[in-house]
């Protein structure tokens, strides 16, 4: 069969000529421990290609995981206190609240922890809270360095109300003037009426509801991803691992010209979220992926199936791409070491493994997940 080779040196996504600075176009993601990179793609596709990756790796329910390989979880996660029928910004180290103030009706809500309450006088806390946030709220106008933050809320908790607040992500032995404070807001008018509260606010803890967290709160957390833009980055990484361990079949934008196309631009769909996707756990340990390391298994029939198990076989995904096959192989495995260099295996027979592909149920794409604290719900949507 004949094919169009483009050089080495030239993109594989778009024919664009290759540089040599830079890490390159890592196979799987960096931030996933992968070192392994494609020095055949320019920088201009790489930058096109690092938003479905960034919503792969930051959003997706393999973030749940990554997160606790890594400890360094990005989830929103709140605690639900059923007697003002509120959600309260939650510490993820121990799922106790960080101290805050709630803008409810007809009164705020000055929220802390329960466990820090029982050394420190509540009053004496509001009032080292109240100064500290007055010192902050300053430095909006006087042109330094701002200690005031915005984070605006994505989506609604689903169980409770979330008002707009401001919190510090300090304890009472901790908080001090300098200290930062991050004010959530749901619109973009919120700004301006948590400005004149803090403003307004006077030193009178009469005004105040005082609230203290429960014992045992309900803890969760929440994320919401573009489920086209995971299919876009499982193409982008299929079409990475066909690259790096493929020597005989062409791999560019004439021979995977439909999968290129939808990873850099989201143009067509070669693929679609029946055939392709997260895998039930239960297929993914099929593929018998080691601990602390990440397995690709790659197979040819018809069509090109890449599975991937991340992690030691913590949560898995399927992309199935169509293209040509010149390779004497009908099956690799690329194994990576977190933090170290890809081995790649192969062999001249077929070993196919059915998987089934599943989208929204937590437990069964991250069953090793602890949902005995946080409650998990990951929300998909198309555009």
């Amino acid at each position: 069969m004949n094919h169009i080779i483009i050089p080495s040196k030239v993109c594989i996504y778009c024919e664009g000529k290759t540089i040599s600075r830079g890490k390159g176009e890592h196979i799987i993601p960096e931030a996933l421990g992968c070192i392994d990179a494609l020095k055949n793609v320019c920088w201009k596709c790489n930058n096109k290609l690092s938003l479905p990756i960034q919503e792969f790796v930051e959003k997706s329910p393999l973030h749940l995981v990554s997160a606790e390989e890594f400890g360094n979880s990005k989830d929103t996660v709140w605690s639900y206190n059923p007697a003002i029928n509120t959600v309260a910004e939650e510490r993820k180290s121990d799922f106790e609240p960080w101290p805050q103030l709630i803008f409810t009706r007809p009164k705020p809500i000055f929220l802390v922890s329960s466990t820090e309450t029982k050394n420190v006088n509540l009053k004496d806390y509001y009032y080292k809270f109240y100064y500290c946030l007055k010192a902050a709220r300053e430095t909006l106008d006087s042109g330094k360095r701002s200690k005031i933050f915005w984070e605006e809320i994505p989506f609604e908790p689903f169980k409770g109300k979330l008002f707009p607040r401001v919190y510090s992500k300090n304890t009472f032995r901790t908080l001090r003037r300098g200290s930062t404070f991050f004010c959530k807001y749901k619109k973009g008018y919120d700004k301006d009426k948590i400005i004149w509260a803090i403003d307004r606010w006077l030193l009178k803890p009469e005004k105040l509801q005082w609230e203290t967290s429960l014992p045992t709160p309900i803890v969760y957390g929440s994320e919401k991803y573009d489920e086209e833009l995971i299919l876009r980055a499982l193409v982008n990484m299929g079409l990475n691992c066909l690259a790096f361990c493929c020597e005989q079949t062409p791999i560019n934008k004439y021979t995977f010209f439909h999968a290129i196309s939808y990873a850099l631009y989201g143009k067509g769909q070669p693929v679609n979220n029946i055939e392709s996707g997260f895998i039930n756990n239960e297929d993914v340990q099929k593929l018998k992926c080691p601990d602390k390391t990440h397995l690709i298994s790659i197979f040819y029939a018809d069509r090109w199936f890449i599975d991937f198990s991340f992690f030691g076989g913590r949560i898995g995904a399927r992309v199935i791409l169509n293209g040509p096959n010149d390779e004497k192989w009908r099956t690799a495995s690329i194994t990576i070491p977190i933090g170290q260099k890809a081995r790649i295996d192969k062999l001249k027979i077929i070993v196919p493994q059915k998987m089934r592909i599943v989208w929204s149920d937590l437990r069964n794409i991250i069953p090793s997940v602890e949902f005995s604290k946080i409650i998990g719900k990951v929300q998909r949507y198309r555009e």
